[in-house]
């Protein structure tokens, strides 16, 4: 691939450099038989794709785990030290019995070999600074709150240890992704894709969850086609729960719909495999980085992107960027209403284009879609198109009993979240209904 040239691109990476610390031909045969030989630290998968992330610059312009003022700076103020814009902290706080030794006998200045659960290193870490941390005020300022049932908070008690490692890192060997190891992309191969090769002049990114493709992301999608020259659509293909439609068939449920419904030539898919931080509107935050960082111009951002339950407010992530302006952050931030399909309208809309009320809409619930398709049932065309549903109810957990033998999630629930009138209402657009 020749260099990439960013002054000729009109966007950049965040903080001015495009990060590369993955270790090639000689440089790597070396490092990986010094690495065979110094103290190592085991890491589980979760850190093993963040160290991957650091490497290929999709976190720019982290090279490495933060030190103790770049983590104090970060934690308190969402800014490295020097005043760039990075939301969360990156951490390094290996736990267990034997790491926990090898973290002692370590100075500052000494290498450090990060093996996978088979021994084989992954990385080499080399230790600028080792430094204590308070857990509790670490959950308090990235998640908003210290309760252990927030899956984030309770992965700080549960994977973390009590002593940080800061440093650069050096990549010597990457996590096969499965499925889609021949899909997976870099940001160096999106920014020539997109700038040497289409000769785009602006790139829209959108990074989406759990869900199939339905008809609230195409909206979208299609809002920002009208002004963008391509669209970079990141599934992120990692951690899915046992409900979730599995990653293999959400990524075809996108092709499919993409060949059939999507202009030629402009909209691109690609996975993205990133740890889940759990961090909310902190987490938006990151997610717009990251589309930075693959060379999108523009972020679009939906109604509780990133959310986590009840925890924050569902358009905690569209008033974040009062804190983190787009002007700041170096890319033009589309923020997005909730979007419904009205049948009065008779096409998706949002509460800034359509006058109906709840009587005419079909509400598009991600998690009301999932219910449907673990139930055996094809949501409405009208959320979610055929050609999306038809596969990814191939993927996905059918539904259980629970204990009682009553289903784990009623299905009149699973009904209401999409027909909000379901309960008082005699039928769509129609009167009251009348109680007995």
């Amino acid at each position: 691939m020749e260099e990439l040239v960013f002054d000729n691109y009109p966007q950049q990476p965040h903080g001015g450099k495009l990060v590369d610390r993955v270790l090639t031909g000689e440089r790597r045969t070396e490092a990986m038989k010094r690495a065979r030989e110094m103290p190592s630290i085991m890491v589980d998968l979760e850190a093993v794709i963040t160290i991957e992330m650091i490497a290929t610059g999709v976190l720019s312009p982290n090279e490495g785990f933060m030190n103790k003022a770049d983590y104090d700076s970060v934690l308190e103020h969402g800014r490295l030290e020097n005043g760039v814009v990075w939301p969360v902290p990156l951490s390094f706080a290996p736990i267990g019995e034997l790491n926990d030794q090898v973290v002692s006998s370590l100075s500052i200045g000494d290498e450090v070999a990060l093996v996978n659960d088979q021994k084989e290193p992954v990385a080499i870490l080399d230790v600028t600074d080792i430094f204590n941390y308070d857990k509790e005020k670490r959950a308090h300022h990235v998640f908003g709150t210290t309760d252990r049932n927030h899956p984030g908070v309770d992965a700080i008690y549960r994977r973390m240890g009590d002593v940080s490692l800061g440093g650069p890192i050096k990549l010597l060997q990457r996590a096969d992704w499965g499925p889609f190891e021949k899909l997976r992309t870099e940001p160096k191969d999106m920014w020539h894709r997109f700038y040497e090769e289409r000769k785009f002049r602006s790139v829209a990114g959108f990074i989406t969850g759990a869900n199939p493709l339905h008809r609230g992301h195409e909206y979208i999608h299609k809002n920002i086609l009208e002004e963008v020259d391509g669209l970079l659509i990141q599934p992120l293909v990692e951690m899915a729960k046992r409900e979730y439609t599995r990653h293999e068939f959400r990524m075809l449920s996108y092709q499919s719909v993409m060949d059939t419904y999507y202009p030629k030539g402009r909209p691109v898919l690609s996975p993205l495999r990133v740890t889940y931080i759990f961090a909310g509107p902190r987490e938006t935050i990151l997610h717009a980085l990251i589309m930075k960082n693959y060379g999108c111009t523009h972020a679009l951002i939906g109604r509780d992107h990133a959310g986590i339950g009840d925890y924050y407010d569902k358009y905690a992530s569209h008033t974040i960027f009062k804190d983190f302006p787009p002007e700041e952050l170096g890319i033009d931030v589309r923020l997005y209403f909730e979007v419904f399909y009205c049948t009065r309208c008779d096409n998706p809309a949002t509460q800034q284009t359509c006058p109906h009320d709840e009587r005419f809409r079909i509400n598009i619930s991600g998690t009301g879609i999932r219910e449907l398709l673990r139930h055996g049932v094809l949501p409405p065309k009208e959320i979610v198109r055929p050609e999306s549903a038809r596969i990814a109810i191939q993927g996905v957990q059918p539904k259980g009993l629970d204990d009682n033998n009553q289903s784990i999630t009623p299905a009149g629930k699973t009904i209401k979240s999409i027909f909000p009138y379901y309960l008082d209402k005699t039928g769509l657009g129609e009167a009251h209904a009348r109680s007995n």
